[in-house]
């Protein structure tokens, strides 16, 4: 009939749904290993499918919180230049009696990944060479760790990170501020004598 009814003192949730899904639907994990004449090699790779996140928080909603500064992201907005931006305009999303960014399907972060988070590459030398430095064995190696991440979250936000506190509360105002995993490198040497 056209008419809209605001459901308020209902069961009836309309056309509400369900959408997103903060908790991973499928974790993955990948170990490839390989020896080849003193060589070796070893990468670990871990990820997440089909897990997308209403996230709040001004990391992800510019102005979610009321005197917070606006992040580098925020200026991907509508302007008659820029008609194709992720934020339909700059505003304090606290102050809007409208919610401007209600939540709806166009936030959704697909927090789906693909992470390389070991990979290592050795060289054992031959044991003859060692024998008359009275070595049973020496190896020499590079490590590095979290070198690189496939993703599509569109803010400069960690696929990896959850929205619960330490103690299991939801943290929507902090979302995206907490430090990313470091990416390290690390070269070795391993004696056995």
């Amino acid at each position: 009939n056209g008419e809209i009814v605001k459901q308020t003192n209902t069961n009836d949730k309309g056309d509400l749904s369900v959408i997103g899904n903060a908790l991973p639907r499928l974790q993955f994990g990948l170990n490839l290993d390989a020896a080849w004449k003193g060589f070796d090699i070893s990468m670990f790779f871990q990820g997440v499918a089909k897990r997308k996140l209403w996230a709040a928080g001004n990391q992800v909603l510019p102005g979610f919180t009321t005197g917070e500064p606006f992040y580098k992201g925020a200026e991907d907005y509508w302007t008659p230049e820029n008609t194709d931006a992720f934020y339909p305009r700059p505003m304090d999303y606290k102050q809007s009696a409208s919610g401007n960014y209600s939540v709806n399907d166009r936030y959704l972060l697909n927090m789906a990944y693909l992470r390389l988070k070991t990979f290592t590459v050795g060289y054992s030398l031959p044991k003859v060479w060692l024998s008359k430095f009275k070595v049973q064995g020496l190896r020499v190696y590079f490590t590095g760790e979290n070198l690189f991440t496939i993703d599509g979250v569109k803010p400069a936000i960690d696929p990896e990170i959850g929205i619960r506190t330490a103690s299991g509360k939801s943290d929507q105002r902090n979302f995206g501020r907490s430090y990313p995993y470091q990416k390290t490198v690390s070269f070795g040497i391993q004696l056995s004598l």
